[in-house]
């Protein structure tokens, strides 16, 4: 049984609190009961798949206001669970990076959730691992850049950590981040620039979405001049651009989420600044 937010149930249940109808709202609750009731079973942490992911959604229904509920009280004992699980990651060599994104995740929601009473240091112990997370990511893009033989897949995850990075603080001081954002936007913008005109195997696709990642940013973070001088690039680059989901979110803001695969409503939902979209409504 799948109960994960990617084609599971949790996605399921996800569809049907947003839908904003009062019969889908109750469907969602009987689907959230009878996950929780399956959930603890489940051997898998991931946030696509497996329990963080279901911990996000608990904490995002919290703070959405689709549920009446203490979140911290619900999801004491998920905290404590990924809480290990982000620093046995962190204790490895080269942790994925979208394991590394799930978890940022997991703990922004966490950290945004306001409850009665809250407990101080369980709000202190989410901001502290997002910081180990952060800083993870931040030397990631800097060994890259030190590197300079930057792989297709190096400039994908690094854009796709600069859109994580500027969307996380704006919920979540960082310091000395946001100086650092737009020098790294600057590079892979020269990055990009440079490897279309000199590279013979150039992979399209791959730098295209990383564009994007960077065009999202740019727009997030009101980085005005680079973020046209993005637009300007990517049109360059064609069709692949300008047919891509993130550009068709880029350039309008109403847009049928009902239609959007699971896994790309979750990166709407992960990655762009709330009063930029209007969630799908039947």
């Amino acid at each position: 049984m799948n109960v994960g937010l990617i084609n599971g149930l949790s996605g399921e249940a996800l569809r049907l609190f947003l839908s904003e109808n009062d019969t889908c709202h109750k469907k969602g609750l009987a689907l959230l009961d009878f996950i929780a009731e399956k959930i603890f079973s489940c051997k898998d942490y991931s946030f696509e798949n497996g329990i963080t992911g279901f911990g996000w959604l608990i904490a995002f229904l919290h703070q959405k206001k689709y549920l009446n509920i203490n979140s911290d009280e619900i999801l004491e004992d998920v905290d404590d669970q990924i809480y290990k699980i982000t620093l046995a990651d962190l204790g490895q060599d080269e942790p994925s990076i979208d394991k590394i994104l799930g978890l940022v995740n997991y703990f922004l929601m966490r950290y945004r959730n306001d409850n009665l009473g809250e407990n101080y240091y369980r709000k202190f112990a989410h901001s502290e691992c997002l910081n180990l997370l952060f800083n993870y990511l931040i030397n990631y893009i800097e060994n890259c850049i030190r590197d300079t033989n930057i792989t297709p897949y190096d400039f994908n995850c690094c854009c796709k950590i600069l859109l994580k990075l500027g969307y996380s603080i704006e919920y979540l001081s960082f310091k000395n981040v946001n100086d650092q954002l737009i020098e790294f936007h600057i590079y892979f913008i020269l990055f990009y620039e440079a490897k279309r005109i000199t590279s013979k195997d150039f992979e399209n696709e791959i730098y295209t979405e990383g564009l994007l990642y960077l065009l999202m940013s740019a727009k997030q973070k009101k980085y005005e001049i680079l973020e046209q001088r993005l637009l300007y690039i990517g049109k360059k680059a064609g069709e692949l651009f300008l047919q891509h989901f993130i550009y068709k979110i880029y350039s309008k803001r109403k847009c049928d989420y009902s239609l959007l695969k699971d896994e790309r409503l979750l990166f709407i939902l992960t990655n762009y600044i709330e009063e930029e979209i209007q969630l799908f409504k039947h």
